[in-house]
């Protein structure tokens, strides 16, 4: 009776495991922790094995626990995948381009979701198709590869509007809008935003229409519509106050200052600069810290404060630098110039301006660098599929 007990108790310790490790939207350490203990006791036969080794790559890239997520990606490409189902061949895939797409290596990403997509294709699974064009989209936007990008998303939504729910249709849309949005085509921009702002709202889905709205008025705000802009990201803004999303209210205060600056409204960027801080100390050090202190720089300038305007700016500048961010660098030199030649500082102008050229030419290698290296990544995905063609002539 003890021994029947016993296993009765550790059965019922394994199912509640499994439950918590594939649990949506569940605590992520507890996950993990359950993930584990769920796969201690198993050899890679078992029928489970797969599933939770795939789950642990899911779980461990969205924690940002890369070395762990890689010994994971690793452990599944030793295992013989065809045996198992489309279906779970392509999630291995694609989380694994998520993986390298998380780590920087769009190339290599890239050339696993294009090995997605002919996979989708080969069975034509329709909305697998549409998933893969939509992260083909994704990492070719992250090289800037704006038409590759365009194309990508605007077969996927084509596939989707055939077979995929409202909310999927919105994604891509969304995704649409942030290509032309990079691309400074503002009325396209608007135009995605706007069709995906429609679905949410016919939707009912509050978060998705917020954040919609601040897509718009950040397009609005630079063609110049400062008012509807205004508009937009305060309703917002309220939105996410009443759910208590502060990450949100965080980026909304910054856009909202941003916007008064642009109008030299000083006393309405300082508040919410003053929120934004209080929300930030708050969080700590966040992906929004550097837009933070470049706002703030652009306020001491407009204040007439030179010296508080240079260290905050140097700040952000050096790590900006650290964080290996091109965009925002760029930005921090150019408000570094524009306080230097404000105060008559010519000397210091022209170190920031010489600084800013250096940083605009590695930029443009580097842009060539990863340009080749995608090169390299098509010609390389290309002599796979030409092997693997030869040896399906060779079986028949």
């Amino acid at each position: 009776m003890v021994i029947v007990a016993t296993l009765f108790w550790h059965t019922n310790i394994l199912a509640s495991d499994l439950d918590t490790c594939f649990k949506p939207k569940g605590d992520k350490v507890e996950q993990i922790a359950a993930c584990e203990n769920s796969l201690s006791p198993l050899n890679k036969n078992h029928s489970d094995y797969l599933d939770l080794k795939l789950q642990l790559l899911i779980l461990y890239t969205s924690q940002g626990s890369y070395s762990l997520a890689n010994q994971t990606d690793m452990a599944i490409s030793s295992l013989n995948l065809t045996n198992y189902s489309l279906d779970k061949q392509f999630k291995y895939l694609r989380h694994r381009g998520i993986l390298k797409y998380r780590q920087g290596l769009y190339p290599q990403a890239l050339l696993i979701f294009e090995q997605a997509y002919q996979l989708a294709k080969t069975d034509k699974q329709t909305l697998l198709e549409a998933k893969a064009l939509s992260d083909i989209g994704t990492a070719n936007m992250a090289m800037a590869n704006h038409k590759e990008a365009i194309s990508a998303f605007h077969q996927s939504l084509l596939l989707k509007q055939q077979l995929a729910s409202q909310r999927s249709i919105a994604i891509t849309l969304n995704n649409l809008g942030s290509v032309y949005l990079k691309m400074e085509d503002w009325p396209q921009a608007e135009r995605y935003y706007s069709q995906a702002l429609t679905i949410y709202i016919n939707e009912g889905n509050k978060a998705s229409e917020a954040h919609s709205l601040e897509n718009i008025a950040v397009v609005q705000m630079k063609q110049g519509k400062y008012k509807q802009a205004s508009q937009g990201f305060k309703q917002s803004l309220n939105f996410f106050i009443e759910i208590k999303q502060e990450v949100a209210q965080l980026r909304l205060h910054i856009n909202l200052a941003e916007l008064n600056l642009l109008q030299q409204q000083l006393v309405e960027a300082e508040e919410h600069l003053d929120l934004a801080q209080k929300i930030e100390s708050k969080l700590g050090n966040n992906a929004l810290t550097l837009p933070l202190q470049l706002n703030l720089g652009k306020l001491f300038i407009q204040q007439g404060l030179y010296q508080q305007a240079e260290s905050i700016l140097k700040n952000g500048l050096a790590l900006s630098l650290e964080n290996k961010d091109s965009r925002i660098t760029t930005r921090f030199y150019q408000a570094l110039i524009d306080n230097a030649v404000k105060f008559l500082r010519w000397e210091q102008a022209f170190i920031f301006e010489t600084k800013l050229k250096k940083h605009q030419l590695k930029g443009f290698q580097l842009k060539f660098d990863e340009s080749l290296a995608n090169t390299r990544v098509q010609f390389e995905y290309e002599r796979q599929q030409q092997a693997i063609e030869l040896l399906d002539k060779k079986v028949r």
